[in-house]
């Protein structure tokens, strides 16, 4: 309350933006002689004890005549991460109640986290560059194949490995795929796969993943393609 009265405003009229910029004043509440008691860090930025810092006691709010106390502070020092997100639980609760008797017209709070989970999902990078994969690639080549299980094994892996990466497929979408699934079509081959929500769409194959389809099939001791009569050319 006091934080949205400095900024001129009360409890509905506070939005996504004012919410966030809460959360971070917690962990840097400014100005610190304003709001806190102990405005000097404990720790100096090399780790060593800071001379300046001093330990204090919560003062009482007003005053033994009731008047209010001067030396009075919302806060000691900033918030650690786990008091920040214990406080902001605790907000959550308040506007959803707030929000259910019809004082705010809705939680802040929610579009708040709703806007950080989009944010998150949107940062994400899930790939192997090439270096990774080079590695990758020369530690499969080490495996053992000297014995018919050891070799049937690193074929398997080998191909595994080169086909999600080569075609971005999803490993639910490998384990169901079938070599019958492959389609020639539009000048290039395809395999039909069934994705989320049991919706059919084509990945198509490049040479390179093509080949692996090969390359294991032989190893198995199978043709280098399925017969052409199980797949529809177009």
């Amino acid at each position: 309350m006091l934080w949205a009265t400095c900024h001129g405003k009360d409890l509905p009229a506070l939005m996504v933006e004012d919410v966030l910029g809460y959360k971070g004043f917690l962990t840097d509440p400014q100005p610190v002689d304003l709001w806190c008691q102990q405005t000097q860090p404990r720790t100096m930025p090399d780790g060593s004890p800071n001379p300046l810092w001093r330990q204090v006691r919560r003062v009482r709010r007003v005053l033994a005549d009731g008047s209010p106390n001067p030396a009075w502070r919302p806060f000691v020092s900033e918030l650690s991460a786990s008091a920040t997100k214990q406080a902001i639980t605790i907000l959550f609760g308040l506007f959803e109640h707030l929000a259910a008797i019809g004082y705010v017209h809705a939680n802040p709070l929610r579009a708040a986290a709703k806007r950080a989970r989009k944010s998150w999902r949107q940062g994400q990078e899930r790939y192997f560059d090439a270096a990774v994969w080079t590695t990758l690639m020369r530690w499969i080549e080490t495996m053992p194949r000297e014995e018919r299980r050891e070799a049937a094994h690193y074929s398997r892996t080998r191909f595994l490995f080169s086909f999600l990466y080569l075609t971005g497929m999803r490993r639910f979408e490998m384990a169901k795929a079938r070599t019958s699934d492959l389609r020639f079509k539009r000048g290039q081959w395809w395999l039909e796969v069934l994705g989320k929500g049991d919706v059919t769409g084509e990945v198509p194959l490049p040479a390179d993943a093509l080949e692996a389809i090969r390359s294991y099939r032989e190893s198995t001791g199978h043709p280098a393609l399925p017969p052409a009569e199980r797949m529809n050319r177009c």
